[in-house]
């Protein structure tokens, strides 16, 4: 159990198989190091040095860190692109149509493996659903601005803070796109 060292690069794409492989996948990427108090330290710099080779910028986070950390950067937005995604199913050909570069940022990630990320999600479900109740809660301020908003398009006084919410709600996002690395 000394040689055990949990790790995985935070890379991947969308698509599965050899024709989708790339030689380049893992330069520049976090690859994430979960060794337990009884890693071999040895152990835990050969799995360092093996990430390294492939090119990768390699982090050291204990168990918790690493569920609370993929939780928020990885899994929540790979359910998010999935829920957006979804709204597309139904719509008319011309309303896909109208899709630009937006909705297709958005909604890259949309297209992986339901199988494989239904594994993923559950492995990790707790700290998955902490962040989702957080989106939940800041959703529904968004929601409830909007509603206020839309109730009467002859006043909009009757909506108090309603833009501030919005406002407030972007600027958040500029805030945190900001610190995303690369």
């Amino acid at each position: 159990i000394d040689r055990y060292v949990g790790s995985h690069p935070m890379a991947g794409r969308e698509r599965s198989g050899a024709i989708s492989a790339r030689g380049d996948l893992f330069t520049g990427r976090a690859w994430v190091l979960c060794p337990h108090p009884g890693s071999d330290p040895a152990a835990t710099e050969l799995v360092a040095a093996v990430a390294r080779a492939t090119g990768a910028a390699v982090t050291t986070l204990s168990p918790a860190e690493h569920d609370a950390a993929v939780a928020a950067v990885s899994h929540v937005p790979q359910v998010a692109a999935s829920l957006v995604a979804a709204r597309l199913e139904h719509l008319s050909d011309e309303a896909v149509g109208l899709a630009g570069q937006g909705v297709r940022d958005v909604t890259r990630i949309a297209a992986s493996d339901p199988g494989l990320w239904t594994q993923i999600l559950s492995g990790n479900a707790l700290a998955v659903a902490a962040v989702l109740r957080s989106v939940r809660d800041d959703l529904g301020e968004l929601v409830a601005a909007l509603e206020a908003l839309g109730a009467d398009e002859d006043d909009m006084a009757d909506a108090p803070g309603a833009r501030a919410v919005l406002a407030r709600a972007i600027a958040d996002g500029n805030a945190g796109h900001a610190r995303i690395p690369g």
